[in-house]
């Protein structure tokens, strides 16, 4: 960015060069288009298609609701560089807006709301928070911050179309250290959401809260892919290893017409598992029933206390020195003969997990050791 000299600068230079040199006063309009145009190229770098983004005096909108602040980016992007060149085995991409936040933030993401905002959406907020920390074997953990927080949600009346703004996942540069911070700001037009009911209202904010911790765009068929990228601008998301290619009821669909949708499908639980893998937490309790004691070759049966109309059930066994679980059933109960397999010592224990999952999507997994006795060899019990 060229320095704009103050009146007495100005002066001084006229002073001193007036004869060789023609002084021209700059205008800010240009600097502004100018500073766009660095930004533009600089997402372009990090794999963005910038095609009908809409640029504004300070920022650039990507998609139609993820935005883009060009002060912060052309900062960022001085600093990297500088702090770069001392770590050249770094990847460049998508290093500067969107990507996967730095795990040390994960688990202690905060949302706060600005006063005129709070009444009509502080209660949406606080159930879109309970939806994203409900999803299970997940670290994302968000909370409702009244004081100072990493996302603050306010109101903004907006250009065009957009009901909701959000920036993606930002580049913090500390030295040679690079973090990526949630998104600071979602901004909500005021006007243009004034009838939302509540259900539809966490769905906004569900849906721009995946944007500020990393989530792109995604698309009901080839078709609105193609529709939406001629009308709005491409996207830069990657599919995620176990999703569909397309889910129209995502919370990441980038239309709200239907107000039923605000809970995460199964596409979104298993990104969020996929990028912020964490411990897995039982939705509910069961009881295994069974021999904790067998001898191999007995026939053993085992059934859980959660057997209800709708539920399916996956049951698994680990052999001593496995390292992996085999799936023996998919119905209620197990029964099987116990392996040789399962005591190559004369006396180990055999893990028996049942995994049970209801028509709601809560997730119970419950494990218990066995204890199997029989001859080293393979044969029956030890002579």
């Amino acid at each position: 960015m060229k320095k704009i000299f103050s009146i007495t600068g100005i002066i001084a230079l006229l002073v001193v060069s007036c004869t060789t040199e023609r002084v021209e006063y700059e205008n800010p309009e240009n600097t502004i288009q100018s500073d766009a145009q660095k930004a533009l190229e600089i997402l372009k770098k990090d794999g963005h298609n910038t095609h009908n983004a809409i640029i504004q005096k300070e920022s650039i909108i990507l998609e139609g609701d993820i935005l883009i602040d060009i002060p912060n980016l052309l900062e960022t992007y001085e600093k990297f560089q500088s702090s770069y060149q001392s770590k050249q085995n770094l990847s460049h991409d998508g290093v500067f807006s969107g990507g996967k936040l730095t795990s040390k933030y994960v688990d202690k993401l905060s949302y706060s709301i600005d006063d005129d905002a709070r009444a009509e959406w502080l209660n949406p907020l606080r159930t879109a928070i309970e939806r994203f920390n409900e999803v299970n074997q997940c670290k994302v953990q968000m909370i409702f911050s009244e004081g100072s927080a990493f996302t603050n949600i306010s109101y903004k009346e907006l250009e065009g179309a957009p009901v909701g703004l959000a920036n993606l996942p930002r580049l913090a540069v500390n030295g040679i250290s690079f973090d990526k911070k949630p998104g600071p700001n979602i901004y909500i037009d005021p006007v243009k959401t004034a009838s939302y009911g509540f259900e539809l209202k966490v769905l906004l904010l569900m849906h721009e809260i995946g944007h500020t911790i990393g989530f792109e765009h995604t698309f009901g068929s080839q078709t609105h892919k193609n529709q939406y990228i001629a009308n709005v601008g491409d996207f830069n998301g990657t599919q995620i290893q176990g999703t569909t290619l397309y889910d129209s009821n995502s919370i990441m669909y980038p239309s709200l017409r239907n107000v039923s949708l605000a809970a995460h499908t199964r596409n979104d639980i298993i990104a969020l598992q996929k990028l912020y893998p964490g411990p897995f937490i039982s939705d509910f309790n069961q009881t295994i029933t069974g021999p904790r004691f067998a001898v191999v070759n007995e026939s053993v049966t085992y059934s859980t206390s959660a057997n209800q109309t709708g539920n399916s059930y996956i049951w698994q066994v680990n052999n001593a020195g496995a390292r992996t679980w085999v799936t023996l059933s998919r119905s209620s109960t197990l029964s099987f003969n116990i392996s040789p397999e399962a005591t190559p010592n004369g006396i180990n224990s055999m893990g028996v997990r049942c995994i049970v999952t209801k028509s709601n999507g809560d997730v119970s997994r419950k494990t218990i050791s066995v204890t199997v006795e029989g001859n080293p060899t393979g044969g029956g019990l030890p002579k």
